[in-house]
């Protein structure tokens, strides 16, 4: 898979987000979770996901109401938003071993 492929599949994850669906699915969160008020969209979600230190403890804050969400209701949506959340990381891991696959015609 080449970095460009992995830029696009960010940007269309993104783009998903930014619909009615995934809206509902933050107005809902933020209802019920006063950290989450300070985000009126996934976009400022994911820049306080994707910024600062990865340690930061506030992330919990973000993460939490996600996966209890996920876990209470299944819906391929919560799905989408954590895997654009912890894309970065994903894509950090993948950079460091893809040298591990031999076929990889990229490594």
């Amino acid at each position: 898979m080449r970095a460009g492929s992995r830029a696009q599949w960010l940007e269309q994850l993104k783009k998903e987000l930014q619909s009615n669906a995934y809206q509902t699915l933050l107005t809902e969160l933020r209802i019920e979770e006063s950290f989450l008020r300070r985000f009126r969209t996934w976009a400022e979600v994911l820049l306080f996901m994707h910024g600062g230190d990865s340690h930061d403890p506030r992330k919990d804050s973000v993460l939490y109401p996600i996966l209890k969400a996920h876990g209470e209701v299944p819906d391929q949506r919560w799905v989408t938003i954590l895997l654009t959340v912890f894309w970065p990381g994903l894509d950090s891991i993948f950079k460091k071993r893809r040298r591990w696959d031999p076929l990889d015609p990229d490594r």
